[in-house]
């Protein structure tokens, strides 16, 4: 049996000031633990657009390495729709991402999944 994973809420800056440090500041990536406990600490739109350029600034830095990440950044970017539509704003998140397959190395696939997901539950009508 599957065990389900619980994650505590935290302070947004307290996960995200760590990762923007090793990611930004050092080079380095985005850890799996670290960033399910940072989407699920967000708390403003903002937040959510904070996200989404820490995971541009990590496939820049994964640029040209073997990183195989396709499988957890899948999650984050699915998790982070979700939280980003309980906002007014929430959409643009969702067409910053869908609209830079290129940037976000979005498989097409899973973008049209999940704009149908989301588009399906009526959640936004440009969907």
């Amino acid at each position: 049996q599957a065990q389900r994973r619980v994650i505590e809420r935290t302070y947004f800056k307290d996960v995200f000031d760590g990762a923007a440090d090793r990611v930004i500041v050092n080079g380095g990536y985005l850890k799996l633990e670290e960033t399910l406990v940072m989407l699920e600490s967000i708390d403003r739109i903002e937040h959510c657009f904070n996200v989404l350029d820490l995971m541009s600034k990590h496939l820049q830095n994964a640029m040209g390495k073997d990183v195989q990440d396709w499988h957890h950044r899948k999650k984050y970017y699915a998790r982070l729709c979700q939280q980003a539509l309980r906002f007014e704003r929430g959409a643009d998140v969702v067409f910053a991402i869908f609209g830079n397959l290129d940037r976000f190395q979005v498989m097409p696939y899973f973008a049209k999944e999940v704009i149908t997901e989301l588009g399906g539950k009526g959640v936004h009508p440009g969907l």
